[in-house]
């Protein structure tokens, strides 16, 4: 019998969010940790079905900035978590958990930096940018949801022209499968390799353009899907 591993998610989140909370008793422990997250629920009423309330989402951050070689970045969520449904009250014995990001950051220098890991993959604008439920405005639109792949596992290379600008030039390669993907009910598809680059001539608080192009194969088919 598999057993379900989002309780033990959940006390691992509640207790780094005490660790953080008495970081400042500990010498600076956590001076260059951040630890952030968020839930979002979700209620459900519809015709014919009973009423039901599931934890939708369940997101922690933890960042590190230790030193120009070491900037690791973790993003873990459990998503899809009954948590009440009428005529069968509490519910807590079912839940998906997902590694979204975990990755390192090596800065070269303030224009050039590697990514090693999984990370989000630079599409588009609102793919890197999405903030959903925090921000309702910053969805994924359904066309980069659906037509390409969102995330990556392997490098990332980005060269900044112009810091004030913000011109930059992304290039990102996927050799092999993805690291910990979201199941097929809730993600269209998996990829098993992924290629692409972003060029960004502009980018800051009062706009963006750019153009992005990927080519990624679909995992277990003959299918090659290309985007720009």
């Amino acid at each position: 019998m598999r057993k379900n591993p989002v309780p033990v998610f959940c006390w691992f989140i509640t207790s780094l969010f005490c660790l953080a909370a008495g970081a400042d008793e500990k010498n600076g422990l956590f001076d260059n940790w951040s630890v952030s997250g968020y839930a979002n629920l979700v209620g459900s009423v519809r015709n014919g079905k009973p009423t039901a309330i599931e934890l939708d989402d369940l997101s922690i951050f933890v960042s590190g900035n230790i030193s120009a070689w070491l900037n690791p970045f973790l993003e873990a969520e459990a998503y899809s978590m009954p948590l009440w449904k009428e005529a069968r009250g509490a519910m807590f014995d079912r839940g998906n958990l997902v590694i979204e990001r975990l990755y390192n950051d090596f800065e070269f220098n303030d224009s050039n930096t590697l990514r090693i890991g999984k990370f989000l993959a630079p599409i588009n604008h609102w793919n890197i940018v999405h903030a959903a439920p925090l921000v309702w405005t910053s969805n994924r639109p359904v066309s980069s949801r659906y037509a390409a792949a969102n995330y990556a596992t392997g490098l990332s290379a980005r060269h900044v022209f112009d810091l004030m600008s913000g011109h930059a030039l992304e290039l990102y390669w996927q050799p092999q499968d993805e690291f910990s993907p979201k199941t097929l009910d809730s993600h269209p598809r998996h990829y098993d390799s992924v290629v692409g680059g972003r060029w960004i001539p502009h980018e800051d608080l009062d706009g963006y353009y750019g153009i992005a192009a990927q080519r990624a194969a679909v995992k277990d088919s003959d299918e090659t899907r290309t985007t720009l």
